[in-house]
């Protein structure tokens, strides 16, 4: 049973089990929903869209709205939180309030959070739940970029507080922080990483004190966390801070540690900067990962994208390895005319070229479409950045006019692309 948004008293709350809502309007109340929040409900999952006059209520109506999570609803198997920006839900009485109320919830299974929050005292309250198999981020991709209201503060600089036997059943796990105490929370001695097979890090930029390379991260993820399936990686400065200045590179001694990694399907990475991965650097990267099935690797950076490597190589290399490959995304150079591919991607559904810089000639467009539909599969989907915007070549775009593509090169390749499948359609076994 589901209540959506609404402030009616239901008589079959004895049977509630599912209960979902947005308090979202200018005139939200949060106590309106209090009746609700019975003892057998099992999933809840909410959304605080920060409109509500009950923001500026955390003293009373927020603070009885979580102790009511906490009192009532101990049964909780799963709990869903997401907040917008608009909410400062990186204070330190939201973040003591909600860890209050998780610390009450024993039999959580399944946890979703914004990934911001999911700093120490969060990981400390839930900690000794013995049920726990999931701490994930409400965006599974994390969150990337500049936030001008947010960067390191004293929750962000703690460690967690471990007991004896922390997280015996957690198998995904999420954590933002500086990076010094990533590295030193994934250290812990009675922190279980090799059962932890899922791991999404939100990185924070650290004072000058406590400014620590990224590769000493890095080195501690791979070193700890032995069973790695998935892996994601998201890096947050403060918008105030040039990109161009922000010290912390992500070179490819940061990723080494991953080629001992055989059995990881996913790797997402989100930095400001463009990945600098050379040619032979990134084909020892696709020829450890045979079982990859998701790369997403910085393909929009927040600095002008400057790759070192060109379309060709990189395609060649993920097409030629990775074999079980269906989403790839990559800032790669596409000014240059691309050799023809030796090998061609089996199982590739969407490609994301993001921002990757690319001439605006006819010569180059139509060299690089061939090469393009040379490799990539029939029905692969294309995606890339235009002005800050992701666009694709999906159904619903397709009906677009081209002026909402802002003229990009990327959307003449794909007209080519169509154009060229609509050929073959026609003409079956002759091209």
């Amino acid at each position: 049973m589901v209540i959506a948004h609404t402030r009616l008293a239901n008589p079959l709350l004895g049977n509630l089990r599912i209960l979902r809502f947005s308090a979202y309007d200018d005139d939200d109340n949060l106590l309106y929903y209090l009746p609700f929040m019975v003892s057998t409900v099992l999933h809840f999952k909410f959304q605080l869209a920060g409109r509500g006059a009950w923001r500026n209520e955390l003293s009373s109506h927020m603070r009885l709205f979580f102790d009511t999570i906490s009192s009532r609803m101990t049964n909780l198997s799963s709990l869903s939180i997401t907040a917008l920006s608009a909410i400062n839900f990186h204070s330190p009485r939201f973040i003591g309030l909600l860890a209050h109320a998780l610390e009450g919830l024993p039999n959580l299974k399944h946890v979703i959070l914004p990934p911001r929050v999911i700093v120490g005292k969060i990981i400390t309250s839930l900690s000794d739940h013995a049920r726990l198999v999931e701490i994930n981020p409400a965006e599974r991709a994390l969150s990337r970029g500049l936030s001008s209201t947010f960067s390191s503060t004293v929750s962000s600089t703690v460690l967690p507080k471990l007991g004896d036997a922390p997280f015996p059943s957690l198998r995904s796990l999420s954590f933002c922080a500086i990076p010094k105490v990533i590295r030193g929370f994934l250290s812990h001695p009675r922190l279980p990483t090799s059962q932890i097979a899922i791991l999404h890090v939100q990185v924070l930029e650290s004072s000058a004190r406590d400014h620590e390379r990224l590769d000493h991260l890095m080195n501690a993820i791979f070193s700890n966390c032995t069973n790695l399936a998935e892996l994601s990686i998201s890096e947050t400065i403060r918008g105030d801070d040039d990109p161009e200045k922000v010290e912390n590179i992500f070179s490819f001694n940061c990723i080494r540690g991953i080629l001992a990694c055989w059995n990881l399907t996913s790797l997402k990475i989100r930095h400001h900067s463009c990945l600098s991965w050379t040619a032979q650097e990134v084909d020892e990267l696709s020829f450890s990962l045979p079982s990859v099935t998701t790369l997403m690797l910085n393909e929009t950076p927040v600095q002008a994208p400057q790759p070192a490597v060109t379309i060709a190589a990189a395609l060649s290399s993920f097409a030629r390895h990775c074999s079980e490959l269906r989403e790839l995304g990559f800032c790669f150079d596409a000014r240059s005319q691309p050799h023809a591919p030796v090998s061609k991607f089996k199982s590739l559904a969407v490609l994301h070229v993001g921002a990757s810089p690319i001439d605006d000639s006819s010569e180059s467009i139509e060299g690089i479409a061939a090469f393009l539909i040379t490799i990539l599969p029939v029905g692969c989907r294309m995606r890339w950045s235009s002005h800050g915007d992701e666009w694709s070549n999906d159904a619903a775009n397709d009906e677009m006019d081209d002026g909402s593509f802002m003229g990009s090169p990327w959307q003449r390749i794909h007209q080519l692309q169509t154009l060229c499948r609509k050929v073959q359609k026609l003409l079956p076994g002759m091209i």
